[in-house]
């Protein structure tokens, strides 16, 4: 590491020093805390933050600067370094000022996303012009799968418990953005998470939201996402569906209509062995329930048992204990 920085700070004009300085940092970091916490302690952050500002033109310099302080924000301490060297200012440039570099814009959702786990980092660039042109990149871009699931992982650092957020996400088009990009995608897996979670967020207690999602038809791909990706897409797929269902009494029925239900249920069933499955199947249920034809569907799918069967099997976990209770006692009134 202090051999790669010394490296880039003596040679502070030279493009490919910079670059493969800063990929060499970034690949040294990923998935490594140890080395992240030694990046940021020894003038990592800063030499790759000052190739970014020398090299402004340059988006492969860009994009690889990009992927490495995003890879040093998974510490947190390094959150906040970044932050206080304006290393954020940069990334926020690289995404309009090369807004068809695609490995760029994927690279600065990245970089985005985890510095957005800081609250004061998140306040910071939703407050500025940061969610426009994440929704940019992702409306200009919905079939490569890179930018979607960054910019959906983004947005939901961004709008996650903060309604201001979810609204100005919305505003900016967020929502069709997103869902445009899910159904581009329904065979791969981890951008149907993604894109499953960022929608889930964006309704989360937003009745605006929820109403909004479910005209520009967000619940099919959902669903679509829990048959083609049970494992995978079971978990948020329930929280999803749960959180559009809780206040909008016209996405119960566009569930419904669309097989929701039945596919939560089997979700359910074939994925017993994951309790964040059952859990969120059952917050799902237990919105859904309070409709008359849901509750029917409900019913004469088994679901009063796979939900009991789940609550055996999970007798310690709360979450699945509370919702699976709630659910109950919607579905059985």
């Amino acid at each position: 590491v202090e051999g790669i920085v010394a490296g880039m700070k003596s040679h502070p004009s030279r493009l490919n020093v910079s670059q493969q300085g800063a990929l060499a940092l970034g690949d040294l970091a990923w998935s490594n805390s140890g080395v992240q916490q030694r990046i940021g302690q020894g003038g990592g952050i800063q030499v790759t933050i000052a190739a970014m500002n020398r090299f402004v033109e340059n988006a492969g310099c860009q994009q690889k600067c990009a992927l490495a302080l995003g890879n040093f924000a998974c510490q947190e301490d390094n959150q906040v370094k970044i932050a206080q060297l304006d290393g954020i200012t940069p990334i926020i440039a690289a995404l309009e000022k090369h807004s068809n570099h695609q490995l760029c814009l994927q690279y600065c959702c990245w970089a985005l996303k985890n510095l957005s786990l800081n609250e004061a980092n998140k306040k910071r660039i939703a407050g500025g012009r940061g969610p426009r042109l994440i929704v940019e990149a992702l409306r200009n871009y919905p079939v490569h799968a890179g930018i979607v699931e960054e910019a959906c992982g983004c947005i939901r650092k961004l709008v996650w418990g903060n309604a201001e957020n979810q609204n100005r996400i919305a505003q900016e088009g967020g929502i069709e953005a997103i869902i445009t990009g899910m159904t581009a995608h329904v065979h791969k897996a981890s951008v149907q998470q993604q894109c499953g979670l960022a929608l889930g967020d964006l309704a989360w207690s937003n009745e605006t939201n929820q109403a909004r999602i479910g005209r520009a038809g967000g619940i099919p791909p959902i669903i679509a996402g829990i048959h083609a990706h049970p494992t995978h897409s079971g978990t948020q797929g329930g929280l999803a569906l749960g959180n559009l269902a809780s206040l909008c009494v016209a996405n119960r029925k566009i569930i419904a209509s669309a097989g929701g239900v039945p596919a939560i249920l089997k979700s359910m069933k074939t994925n017993l062995q994951y309790p964040g499955v059952q859990e969120y199947g059952c917050w799902a249920l237990r919105h859904l329930a309070l409709d008359a034809e849901c509750k029917v569907i409900i019913l004469r799918e088994g679901g009063a048992g796979i939900i009991r069967q789940g609550m055996q099997e999970y007798p310690n976990r709360a979450g699945v204990q509370d919702q699976g209770n709630a659910a109950l006692k919607n579905l059985l009134s």
